[in-house]
């Protein structure tokens, strides 16, 4: 099974019935440290037309619904992405929502702010970047994570 059958099976595949295939993280920075929770508050400022709350079932927030998520993100994915891929991006962010269900618990039900706002910096509006942006942070936040910082400092 290739990296690209295996996102789609994350998010298709009861997690009771998957078993981790796991991999080192690719980013050079990153040289085995072990897997790392999720960030779920903001530690650094972000650029642009960042989302800046942190819902979620942990710590006691309410959760919200998949049809709640994508109407929040149509706006913004309006702003990035052109009028025709803009469906097609929306529906992306809700498979990556699953796969990370199923890949980091069932009190994670959706990516959390800050690694959202990290995929959307890197895929420059570009549907294709943004595909393989959603897989590389289900599979390892973290390199998406120092290559969003990178491209951050680039930008100061």
């Amino acid at each position: 099974m290739n990296s690209v059958e295996m996102t789609f099976a994350i998010a298709v595949i009861p997690s009771s019935q998957l078993v981790s295939a796991g991999r080192p993280a690719r980013h050079p920075k990153i040289v085995a440290r072990p897997q790392t929770v999720p960030p779920t508050d903001r530690t650094h400022a972000v650029m642009g037309d960042s989302v800046v709350d942190n819902r979620g079932v942990a710590g006691g927030r309410m959760a919200i619904g998949s049809e709640q998520r994508r109407k929040e993100r149509r706006p913004r994915i309006a702003r990035q992405f052109d009028p025709q891929e803009v469906e097609a991006a929306l529906d992306l962010l809700a498979l990556t929502d699953m796969a990370w269900h199923d890949c980091y618990g069932p009190r994670e039900l959706e990516i959390p702010a800050l690694v959202l706002d990290d995929m959307l910096l890197l895929a420059h509006g570009n549907l294709a970047a943004l595909i393989r942006v959603a897989q590389e942070a289900v599979m390892d936040f973290r390199d998406v994570r120092m290559s969003a910082d990178d491209e951050r400092a680039k930008g100061t």
